[in-house]
């Protein structure tokens, strides 16, 4: 039995604008998105526009909701998550081995994406040294960080 699709390119199509739609794939066929990696309904990944974007698209129940650190401000899909939407409609994304998601509630699901805004404002000194501490306080932790690092050891670089 084949499985059903997370996401269609009609319904993809619903959730962005013409022109969003139209440059997304733009972006796709000339090989701007980085590694898609999927850890259950979320697909994270890099794409080259005029900048470096990191795009966190989450796709269940046949509805795709992204977040992009560009400025696109409205409720559709931006140019570069069609593009990740893209990738995963073709099958292009690796699967994260680690335990199954935490269920989000409503109330949680807001709360990652202020991660996301407070992970994008931070240098990457402080980052490091933020990751540091808890690796050294958590071996489950280190060892899916090892775990990762060493299956996914690079990303899509500017």
């Amino acid at each position: 039995m084949q499985e059903r699709p997370l996401l269609t390119k009609s319904a993809l199509q619903h959730f962005a604008t013409d022109r969003s739609y139209e440059n997304g794939t733009g972006y796709y066929i000339k090989g701007a998105v980085g590694k898609v990696i999927r850890d259950g309904t979320v697909f994270t990944a890099y794409v080259q526009g005029s900048e470096l974007y990191k795009v966190r698209l989450r796709i269940a129940n046949g509805r795709a909701e992204k977040h992009c650190s560009c400025a696109y401000a409205k409720d559709s899909l931006c140019k570069h998550a069609v593009a990740v939407a893209l990738a995963v409609i073709d099958g292009q994304y690796v699967l994260i081995d680690a335990k199954p998601p935490v269920q989000q509630s409503a109330e949680t699901e807001p709360m990652l994406y202020e991660v996301e805004d407070l992970l994008a404002k931070a240098d990457e000194r402080s980052k490091s040294a933020f990751l540091r501490e808890l690796l050294a306080k958590n071996a489950e932790l280190r060892e899916l960080f090892i775990r990762y690092t060493t299956q996914y050891p690079t990303t899509l670089s500017a």
